[in-house]
This record gives structure tokens, sequence and C-alpha cells, in this order.
């Protein structure tokens, strides 16, 4: 994940989904190449930042195992290098240096003396937690008490179906392997049993059969039975390599292998969990974690025959003190046989045969089972199980048990000590009571049953379908969709483990659909987080809170129901958004020469001149100075050389001989003339031209080009050779007619070499190309006077062109899209014929792709993302290259680049080129805090540039203020990870803003709405408004939830709203318009309020001093910008003060009953802008300007020409503390009634207005009561409908047009002198 996933922000939702698989850790390699990129220059900043990747790790609750090398391996170029990594966070486990297995003959190894230096290294730098090791495979190198340099923990690797994927149904005879454990005692006996490396998919080479086939290699079956065999040898340490892969992008990869690292781990490159071998890995993950047995059981010797009645069978014991585990397969691993047997073994009750009622157990071909005997469940002992265990929980009420099996398999088990059971679901059991036990037979088949045996424990027998589990299903008759729906979810816990994986934590067991990430108890409510692709139930299996009052789904409640033994049901509803992408081949797409270097014309001047006459490359030199890219600082990307003679006319041929890695090429031309090229294949990591020279006159300069795609650094697994030095350039070239020192060389690639400029991006990521070099690749190029040119068009002639487009995406908010450039090629250039290209694609200046064709081998292309894609597509297979949110911008403006190398002398071109999504999954949308917890870690880390800084829901968008606020919180919450003490936080809020409401209230009298007369009559009586109002301040259900349990940053701004109106009240207007622009500095939303505080000020101040208000508010959003505005002023205010977001119709509270396509119309969009502005002017009117007592003229006009003072005093002193609330709520509520989409969080800034605003309409106590009853309903339908949208629409309106028609009355008579004693009563407390 780190780095081939270089978007923090979503280092946490895969972090969450390797959690709730049920694993405890992740292991992750750091690679030395992206850290320190120039000797001496370290940095590990922005996407290369650990600190975010352990806060992840943190937050969710995972354990990391650090591999920082030496050397690493990992299919990265040159194997990588180590990175400085501290002590502390969730590190647990240390692994220096990585497979240290092998060496050349002539050299000492183990070196001990080498490997304890490395060790010292790191505990000098203050590492302290074990270090362990990892075999290339169990040779026993290095273990404890073996001398110098030996480890705390060995460890071993193993990937018994190695590499090659292009026969994904063939398991080779003797793959499995039989003697680990037997190597364990021999080797390191008095540690736990460690495989640091085991299979969990394939990498795949240029050339290679796709991950596709890796994935099914390697699938679910394959983790059955290798994965169970591994436990027969009693494993304890066990990391599945990979579990996650994700992208090379930014030339990361080394030669052999392409762009996607997508490995056919569990989780796919593009972050979704469809495929089934997830479910498997979740169901022996869970199993473990609930049999602490285990960790203590003796492994036996596998024996054919034993335990069972078939020698066609296989059984491992492992037996504890009590419980032992009988690990069956079939003696032939590969077998496809069904094979029935009989389980024949010893228990606390004598010898029992399995089963006993009858039937027979099934073993199916490539699968595995795990039975128990004598197992304890809490207080419960389970004789003997035939079926699997997933998971069983001891909670308050009961115990809950769960097994499963394959489809139309019987199974059995026993219960000692029991004689009773009740059926609770299902039916179809066989039972008996035999020697004070009680034993239950069952066939597998689509329904599940559930039985209560005794008094509290509940056993639920799955079935094999779920209509809520789409996941991609082998038919490989072992159907388990129904145990797939199944979660299990720690509670947080208390420190020191917090949400880290602990013994016998409080957990919930629930069913439920594609993913469940978290869950939280808040008093009587259960919160659960998680992710759907479909509308499914939801159900509670156990763990619930007692009296659970609530259950809540990404911070919505559900409307629940509770069977009777105590499962709670609700629907989580999927809402399938509208996904509009743009069509890539329609856009106006920019081009220019990107090989201007084969012109005699062209200035390389400042090229380095290629002048080392000696190399430290243990290859030497054929040529008279080097011609190696590393020697010059060149280590990435593509070189460039040009190489200039004067001519004798003696020129016949030019031989030349390149190295570039296995699927590079290359092309050689005098001057604009193509010799000849080098297209590739996926084998070859060099090749020798021979190009015949066109005739040269003499005294002719000439300039020879050579362009070659460097495709990486080879890897050096074994110690002694020199792999990883393997030099990427020119090896020898012969000018026939002349000496090689005839011709002078200069050289390039990235820009600045090892002083590479792109800091964001990293040492890697751009090679040197033109483009690349001048930054064209990098957002915003200036190509507005570029030529207008499509790829698909392409080019004629051999070259490199470079086309350049920008796309606006506009994706809705709260769902995961990922997203993949795909690439079809006929390989045929302009004139219809075939050719060979390479093409590289950038996207948003991110390199994430090579894409080639070479016609001899197919299709191909080079995918550069301004993020890099690289893919060579005649060597292939990929042509699909994902590209995840964070580098793609998904609400906002993209720059998409592509490279095209014509390798031919008839040019190129790319067939098409497509954005796609593989799904739209409805994400977690009870993010805010976590993503607000993103943004603050990287504030705090030092990251200025606002742009750059994005959360779980995507870029940063709210102005500073925001940033600061959640800093604070950031700190005083551990990292974001106290939520109780959050929430505490907020509660406290909520009364403070509560209190202030209410002071607002009762500064704003009744008689304020009055007329002067009458309001001398009545001041004495009521001198605030009325006591029925103050209970609708404090029962909002849905107010509760936006403070307490979402945590939203509109709870700051309308406390800062509210502070504004009471000091404006209390005619403190320094204070009013601090606080207000302080509001706005923390959500733009109190812009909506603007309006009402600008008239407020220019009648109740001197201009000069209401002018000066106003650039009070200026300033303030200036002064609290500032860490912001000198790194990237533009970045900022165009994201924080964003006008043209387009909001998600699903998650709109108040326009739902219009039709989306006319929701979404720039149409409907103006109409409510000219709504809001027309009900604004009528408010400004009539309204508004009541206390100068002037029409808009007049009021415009005294603006230059300023009343005399007397006028000015009597106008000021109409602005009550009633008119104050009233003007402002007014012109909220109309910002909000216009408003193209209100989400839910947005009710913060209506709930306390809606009492105020229908009292000043002058409606009956009554009709106050129903629209706020109506008003309530509407807010917490969820989701919303087309009667509760209209609802919401209908109590805004209301409101709106009530206040105007209410205040109709206020200030009849404005030129009348004002009685200020009057006014003093009426500020007075």
């Amino acid at each position: 994940m780190w780095p081939s996933l270089p978007v923090p922000s979503l280092w946490l939702d895969v972090f969450q989904k390797i959690k709730a698989l049920g694993y405890s850790g992740v292991s992750f390699y750091s690679d030395w190449a992206l850290l320190e990129g120039r000797q001496g220059n370290f940095s590990a900043e922005g996407v290369f930042a650990f600190e975010p990747f352990f806060e992840a790790a943190s937050t969710a609750g995972v354990y990391l195992l650090a591999r920082p090398g030496p050397y690493i391996n990992a299919e990265v170029s040159g194997g990588g290098f180590p990175a400085q990594i501290t002590n502390g966070g969730p590190i647990i486990l240390f692994q220096p240096e990585n497979e240290y297995s092998q060496a050349t003959a002539d050299v000492t190894f183990p070196d001990r003396t080498y490997f304890q230096m490395v060790e010292n290294q790191y505990r000098t730098a203050g590492i302290v937690v074990p270090f362990i090791s990892n075999d290339a495979s169990p040779l026993g190198y290095l273990a404890p008490g073996t001398g110098n340099g030996s480890v705390d923990i060995y460890g071993h690797d193993a990937y018994p179906l190695g590499f090659n994927c292009a026969n994904p149904y063939t398991w080779p005879d003797g793959a499995l392997p039989t003697t680990f454990h037997k190597l364990h005692l021999q080797q390191s006996p008095s540690t736990p049993y460690s495989l640091v490396e085991f299979q969990g998919g394939s990498f795949d080479p240029w050339g290679g059969s796709s991950f596709a086939k890796c994935t099914t290699l390697l699938n679910e079956q394959f983790e059955r039975v290798f994965y169970k065999n591994d436990y027969s040898f009693g494993v304890t340490i066990f990391n599945i390599y990979m579990t996650y892969g994700g992208t090379n992008w930014g030339n990361l990869g080394h030669p052999g292998g392409y762009t996607s690292y997508d490995y056919g781990a569990v989780i796919a490159e593009d972050r979704t969990v469809f495929r089934e071998k997830y479910s498997e890995a979740k169901l022996q993950a869970n199993f473990l974690r609930v049999s602490p047995a285990y960790l203590t059981a003796a492994p036996g010797n596998v024996s054919n025959g034993q335990f069972v009645s078939t020698a066609a069978i296989a059984t491992t014991q492992l037996r504890g003190n009590q419980t032992n585990f009988y690990v069956v397969r079939h003696a032939t691993y590969n077998s496809l046989n069904t094979t029935t047997y009989t389980l024949s073994v010893p228990t606390s009750a004598g010898n029992v045969t399995i089963p006993q009622l009858g039937t027979v157990l099934t073993l199916n071909g490539r699968d595995s089972k795990i039975h128990v005997t004598d197992y304890n469940i809490g207080e419960f002992s389970l004789l003997y199980c035939s079926a699997e265990i997933f998971t069983w929980k001891q909670f308050h009420d009961k115990t809950v048990l769960i097994l499963y099996g394959g489809a139309d398999e019987n199974h059995e088990f026993s219960f000692s000590g029991q004689e009773n059971f009740t059926v609770l679901e299902g039916t179809g059991l066989r039972s008996r009571v035999q020697k004070d036990a009680i034993i239950i037979n069952w066939t597998v088949n689509e329904a599940r049953r559930v039985i209560r045996v005794g008094s509290n424990l509940e056993i639920y027998l799955l079935g094999k379908l779920a209509s809520a589990c789409e996941v991609d299903v082998t038919d490989d008759g072992i159907d388990r969709r129904e145990c797939y729906s199944y979660w299990v979810l720690d509670l947080p816990g208390k420190s020191p483990h917090d949400n880290y994986t602990a013994s016998n934590p409080s957990s919930i067991i629930a069913r439920a659909g594609y993913l469940l990430r978290t869950v939280s108890v808040v008093n009587s409510s259960l919160s659960i987080s998680g992710d759907l692709n479909e509308t499914t139930a939801i159900e509670i299996i156990g763990g619930a809170p007692e009296n659970c009052s609530a259950l809540l789904f990404n911070g919505e409640e559900l409307d629940i129901s509770t069977n009777t033994y105590g499962v709670i049901t609700g629907k989580t509803v999927y809402n399938a958004p509208r996904v509009s992408l743009p069509d890539l081949t329609k856009l106006e797409w920019k081009q220019i020469d990107s090989l201007p270097e084969i012109g005699s014309e062209y200035d390389d001047s400042a090229w380095p001149d290629a002048d080392i006459k000696t190399t430290r490359n243990p290859r030497g030199l054929r040529t008279p100075t080097s011609l190696y890219g590393s020697d010059y600082g060149f280590n990435t990307g593509n070189l460039l050389f040009r190489g200039h003679f004067n001519a004798t006319g003696k020129e016949s041929e030019f031989h030349i001989r390149t190295q570039g890695g296995a699927g590079y090429g290359a092309s050689v031309f005098l001057d604009r003339a193509l010799l000849g090229s080098w297209a590739g294949n996926g084998t070859g990591f060099e090749y020798n031209q021979t190009l015949t020279l066109p005739a040269l006159r003499r005294g002719q300069p000439a300039v020879l080009t050579v362009l070659l795609d460097n495709m990486g650094l080879d890897e050096n697994g074994r110690v002694g050779t020199d792999q990883m030095k393997n030099p990427r350039g020119i090896l020898n070239y012969t000018l026939i007619g002349r000496e090689q020192s005839a011709i002078s060389w200069k050289v390039t690639g990235n820009l600045g070499g090892e002083n590479y400029r792109d800091r964001t991006r990293g040492p890697l990521n751009e090679g040197g190309l033109y483009a690349e070099r001048q930054g064209y690749h990098l957002p915003d190029p200036p190509s507005i006077n570029w030529k207008s040119a499509e790829p698909t068009k392409g080019i004629s002639t051999a070259g490199v062109t470079f086309y350049t487009t920008s796309f606006n995406l506009s994706l809705p908010s709260g769902y995961d899209i990922p997203l993949s450039f795909v690439f079809t090629n006929s390989s045929s250039n302009t004139t219809g014929g075939v050719s060979n290209f390479r093409s590289q694609l950038y996207v948003n200046g991110y390199q994430f792709g090579k894409y080639g064709m070479i016609p001899a081998s197919g299709t191909g292309s080079v995918q550069y993302h301004i993020l890099i894609l690289s893919i060579v597509n005649n060597i292939g297979p990929q042509t699909a290259f994902p590209v995840p949110e964070g580098i793609l911008n998904y609400r906002d403006i993209n720059y998409l680049a592509l490279s095209l190398w014509a390798l031919d002398a008839k040019g190129a071109r790319i067939e098409n080129i497509q954005l796609a999504s593989t799904a739209v999954i409805q994400s977690d949308t009870e993010i805010d805090w976590e993503a607000y917890m993103q943004q603050a870690s990287q504030y705090l880390n030092g990251e200025r540039d606002y742009a750059m800084i994005k959360g779980g829901t995507g870029p940063l968008v709210y102005p500073a203020v925001h940033v600061a606020i959640y800093s604070l919180l950031y700190k005083i919450t551990e990292e974001g990870k106290n939520i109780m003490l959050a929430q505490a936080a907020f509660t406290w809020l909520y009364l403070a803003i509560l209190m202030l409401v209410m002071g607002c209230y009762r500064k704003a009298k009744v008689g304020s709405s009055l007329s002067m007369e009458e309001h001398s009559l009545t001041v004495a009586l009521i001198h605030q408004a009325p006591p029925y109002l103050f209970p609708l301040l404090v029962l909002s259900k849905r107010l509760h939830s936006i403070f307490l349990l979402r945590l939203f940053n509109d709870c700051f701004a309308v406390g800062f709203l509210f502070i504004a109106i009471y000091a404006y009240q209390h005619r403190i207007f320094t204070v009013g318009s601090v606080a207000y622009s302080l509001g706005v500095g923390t959500k733009m939303s109190l812009l909506l309020a603007g309006p009402a505080i600008g008239i407020i000020l220019l009648q109740a101040l001197p201009l000069r001093r209401a002018l000066s208000s106003a650039f009070l508010i200026t300033q303030v959003q200036f002064v609290v910008a500032m860490p912001f505005l000198p790194v990237n002023a533009r970045g900022y205010l165009s994201r924080a003060f964003e006008f043209s977001r387009q909001f998600l119709y699903k998650w709109t509270v108040n326009w739902r009953f219009v039709n989306e396509e006319i929701f979404r119309s720039r149409e409907f969009a103006m109409a409510l802008v000219i709504a809001n502005l027309c009900l604004l002017s009528l408010f400004f009117a009539t309204r508004w300007l009541k206390p100068s007592g002037q029409s808009v003229q007049g009021f415009v006009s005294a603006l230059w020409n300023q009343p005399p003072p007397l006028v000015q005093q009597q106008t000021s002193l109409r602005i009550t503390p009633s008119y104050v609330m009233t003007t402002i709520l007014s012109a909220m509520g109309i910002g909000l009634l216009c408003a193209r989409s209100l989400h839910y969080q947005f009710y913060a800034y209506i709930a306390w207005a809606t009492p105020f605003l229908l009292w000043k309409a002058r409606l009956h106590p009554v009709a106050i009561y129903a629209v706020w009853a109506a008003q309530e309903w509407a807010w917490n339908v969820y989701p919303s409908t087309k009667a509760s949208s209209m609802v919401v629409v209908g109590c805004l309106f209301i409101q709106v047009l009530g206040v105007w028609w209410g205040t109709g009355n206020e200030f009849p008579d404005e030129n009348r002198p004002i009685d200020k004693r009057s006014h003093i009563q009426e500020h007075a407390d």
C-alpha cells in the first residue's frame, strides 16, 4: 500500500478492509529509491510520508510489520532501499533485510558481520521491537541462537505454485509443502512458527498471462487447501503476500512487471472486495481469532487414512491440552474428486465416529476442512463438530456460535452436558440425546437454521445462498455465499489496545452486504459503518447494547425490528447514483512534438556532455566515454542521447547495442531520418542493431539521436551478483568507416536527474521525453497555442508526439467509484497498416502506466495519467489502468496527457482510450470526522498547499478556520481516535450554543414586532419570546445527531452565527463581524447571511464605520488563510470558496420531488438563483430598509450623501435586537429555501431558526408546533422521499413568506422620532 497507492486519504480504506477480514496486522516495505533520490537528500513527505500511514493503521487498529530492507525485492525498480523508520506507533515487528538466502560461491554467506551491522544500525536509530527474518525458503539462516547477526524470531517465505499463471486450473503434482513443521523444529523450535511471506497471489511479467488468470490460479480453493495446510504445521505468525498490491505507478516497478501490481490479491488493485478469496480469507481468520487453543496445540504428522475411513484423505492432528484440531484434505492434494468419509477421533466422552446419525461427510475437490473436538464455546463444551466454525462470541445475554459448510454437505456436532434444544428458525434437523450429550445432524441447503441449546446458546447453521452477498463466486460446487455475508466487528477497546486486535474483545456479529467497517456504541445506540452495492437487510446477531434504542448505518438511523430471540433487523438502502463520465475521444486535444531533438537545429548545449571516461559500473565500458544513464544521474524513465559528428562521406552503417531492461524499446535517428527501432519483447533486456546510413556529404554535420525506454532497474536477490547495476543506455556502438571517438555525445533524462524538481511526485515519476522535461505532463500545461489534434488520428511518421487535454468530473460524494483508463487498439498506423508504438499516460502530473503495441503480439498501450501509467501492449497484457480518487479529481478539473512514440516510419495512432468505472459502491458516509482528522494530520505534518490536502471524502473544501478547529480537535482527541472525547466536546458545544440561542431569543422581544404605541403598552409585560417556543429548541433529534454523532463542522459554523447575532443585538459590532467572519471561515454556507449583515451595518453605523466592519470581515479571512495563501492562493480560494460544486441527487433533502434530470440541469440552478435574488430584493425593499424610512433609491443615494447625524442616530436606534435576529435568520431562510441541494447537516442552520421565524410570522402556537413537527419529521426521513422533500421545502416556504407577512407592521411610522427610553428598555436585559 505504501507506496503503491499514492493517496494517503485512501490508506484507511484499505486498512479497514483488511481489519474487516479479521486480520490483526499488515507488513509493508519502504523503498529507499523513492525516499532518497539523491544521496544525502532524504525526503518522506506528501504521498511518501510515513506518519499518515501509521495513523491510518492505528485508526483501523492494525499492527504493522516494518520491512525496510536494505534490500526489499518487491518487484520494484532495483529492489528498493531502506527508509528510516522510527520506533513507536503500530509497529510491533521489524524485519532487517529481505530474503537474505542466496549468494554466489565467491562471497562469504551468510555474512554475519554484515547482518549484525544492519541490526546495529536499526537499534542505534531507536528500534526496540523484535527483529524477524524471512528466508526465501526454510533454510534456517540467522535463526535465534545461531551466533552473530541472529534475529529474535526466525521466519521464511513460500510460494508453492510459483509465478506462472498461464494454466490457472492446473496445480502441479508435489507443490503442497509437507515438511514445514519438521524443519521448524530443526531450525528454530524456541520461536513462534512464522511464515513471513506466504503466497497470496503472483506477480505477472511483461508478456504474462494477466492478473485475471493469477486470481483464478490462486483463488479461494488455493486458500482452503494451502492455508489450512499451513495451519496444520502450527503457524502462528502468518503473513500473506499480497493482501493488497496496488499500482507500480511512476516508474516504480522493475522490468519484470508492468504497471499493475494487482497480484491477484484478495483486495483488487481498484480496492474492491468482490473476489471470493476475500470472503474465504475472512472465514479462516475469524476462526483462528476465536480459537486460542490452536496457539498451543502440537502439530502431528500428516497421514493418509488415519482418523478417516479412506486413504484418499490425508489428516493432520493438532493435539492440545483439551482441544484437538483435525485438518483434512485429499491425499492427492490437487484432486478434483468428491470423496465421502467418516471421522473417528478420541474425545473426552471416548472414541467417536462422526457422523453418528447415519450420514457421511463429504470432501469436494480442492477443498480442506478443520474439524474440532472438545472445543470450548464459553461455558459450553463442543464435544465435536464436523462443520467449520466461523466465529463464536459470548455476549451479556447469550452465546452465539456460527457454523458453515459447503452446499449439500452433511454435518454433525455434539454438545456435552446438554439434553434440550429449541429450533428458532428453519427445519430439517436430525437429533439424538445420548450419554448426557445432544447430537445435531443436518444437510446444508438454501436456508439457514437457528437453534437454541440450553438456555442461552444460539447456534447458526448457515445455508448456501444469501442475496445480500455480491461476490464473484467460483462455480466449484462449494457454494458458501451465505457465510460470506457475516461479519465480526470489534468495538473500540480501552487503552492500550484501543482499536487493535486483542484477546476476547467486545464485538458484534452481524449479517449484512458488501462490507462492514467499524462499530461503536453511544449510550444505547449501535452505530455501524460500511459499504453497499445493493439494498440489503442488516441483522445484528449479537453484541448490541442492552435495551438497544437505535441502529445507525453510516450515521443514519434505520427502522428496526427485534425478533423473539433478540436479533435486530433493519434495511440499508442503496441509492444508485447517476454517474457520467466524459468520452475522451470527443475532448479537445492539443498536440506538440515531443522529439524535437531529431532536428539538426535543436540546441542541446544545456545537456550534460557524455564525457565520463571511466565508470564504477561492473560491466565496464566498450565506448570511449560512458553512455550509461546512471553515470550522469538519470536513473528512471526515457533516456535521450545525441551523437554529433562531421561526415567524411565514407560512413555506411551504424551498429548499436542498447539495454533498457525487459520490455524496453529504442529508436535511432540520423537527423530526422529513422534508421530503425527495436520494438521490444517480454524477455529481451538488450538488443544489437545494424542500421544502414543514407549517403552523407563530406563535411556535413550530422546528429545521431537515440531514444531509449528505461523500464526500471533489475532486482538483485542474490548476494554477490550485480544485476541491479545492469546499465541503461548505449552499451556499444560502431560507426563503420570512423573511429568511435569521432562521435561526441550528449545525454539527458528526467529534469534535474537525481536533483529532481517534482518533490510532490518523487524521483521516479518522470523521464526524459521533451514534454516531461518541459513539465507539460503536469496540470495546466501552456497548450493554448498548440495544434489541435487527437491521439486517435495519430502521426504519420516516426517520432514522439505529446497530446494533452482536460476534463471535469462531477461524481457523487458518498460513493467509491473506481475508475480506469481503458485502451483498445488494432495497432494500425495512419495509412491503415500495422505499426509498433509506445504510449505513456499522465493524469494530473502522475505517471500511472505504459501502453505499447507491437503488431506481431497483439495490441498495447502506455498510460500516463498525469500520473503516469505505462503499458507496453505488444508484450502485454494490461489494457485497463486503474487510477484512484485523489489522483483523479472526482469533483474538479483533471489534466490528461498522452505520449505517442511511433517506432515505425509510417507512424501510429491509438485506436481508442476511454474512462470507465469498475464499480459504484455506496461507501461509508460516516467519514466526515475521519476525513477531517486526515486533513488535520496533513496540515499538522507541514502541508500548506491547500490543494494537496485530502481526506476520505476527497479534497479539502472548507476554509481555514475549519482546518484550525479540527487540528485542535486532532490533538485533544488522540489524533482523532478518542471518539468518545470528541463526542463529549460536541455535547458541551451543543449546550453552549443552546444557551447562546436562548439568549438571542430573550433579547429579541415580542414588542419589537409591534408598533411603537403597542410596544409601549406591552413591553413591561412581555420581555422576551413566549416560553412555549423554548421546548422546540431542545427537542430536535436530527440536530442531536448532527452534533453528537456526526461531529460536523456545521456545528461550529452555526455557533459563530449566533455569536454574531448576539453581538449585533448588543451593538458590539466589531465582535459580531469577527464572529461572522470566523463562521464563514469555517463553512461558506454563512455567506447566505451576508446581505442581511450588510444591511444591518449600513443602517446601524455611519458609512465609514460600516465599511470598516466589512473590511474587518474580509481582513479576518486573509489572516486565517495566511498559512495557505503564500503557497497556493489560487488553490485555497478556488477550493475553500468553490461556488460551482454540484451535489448528489441521492443526498438532497429538499428537491427529491423533482426529476433528477431537472435537478441536475443548469436551467434549474439558474431558476433557484433568480428566485433567491428576487426574494432578497423583496425583503430588502419592503422590510429590511424600514429602519431608514427610505426607498431603495433613497437608501442608495444616502450612502453617498450621508444624512445628518441626528437622522443617522434615529435610524441606528431602530436596529433593534429583534430586527437583527429577524433579518439575519430571514436571509439564511431565503438562501436555504433556494439552495440547489440541502444535505442533512444543513439542518443545523434551520432547527434553531424555525421557532423564531414562525413566531415572527404571527402563527398560532398550535400552528407553530405543527409546522415544526412536520419539518422535524421530514428531516429525519432517510433517505429522503418525494413526500419528505416537499415538506422540507414547504416548511421553509412558510417560514420565509410568513416572516415577510408577519413583519409588515414593524416601524409603521419610520419618520417619527424614537422614544429613546423605550429603546433603552427594549435593549435592557
